[in-house]
């Protein structure tokens, strides 16, 4: 299933129409049915709208991330690497990595992160 299919689904079970959910979200008439695929931010929005997680809301075949935490930034991690192709990529291929690269990769990261001001 897509994501827009699944947000249609939600709105057919609150019984609302993907137009209802646009234009109280102020989005344009139709972006999302038009979408083929949908923006992190406007995810989030639509996620907090129904009251569910972003990972509810990935298509099936983005759906590689079993934590369904309770922890939001894991959910949203978790959605920025689904969302884009060459972060996924460079998932699959970290997963197969001793702890310890992963370890020592995430501290150089979050090292960079911090001298660019992204990350405190």
């Amino acid at each position: 299933m897509t994501g827009i299919e699944i947000i249609k689904n939600l709105c057919k079970e609150r019984g609302i129409s993907i137009a209802r959910l646009e234009k109280e979200l102020g989005y344009g008439n139709g972006s999302l049915a038009k979408s083929k695929a949908i923006k992190a931010d406007r995810l989030k929005k639509i996620a907090d709208y129904f009251g569910v997680s972003m990972e509810l809301l990935l298509p099936d075949d983005k759906k590689v991330f079993a934590p369904h935490s309770e922890d939001i930034s894991t959910a949203e991690i978790a959605f920025m690497i689904a969302s884009h192709e060459e972060l996924m990529e460079l998932f699959k291929e970290a997963v197969k990595a001793p702890k310890s690269n992963i370890l020592v990769a995430c501290d150089l990261l979050k090292s960079l992160a911090a001298r660019c001001n992204i990350y405190s």
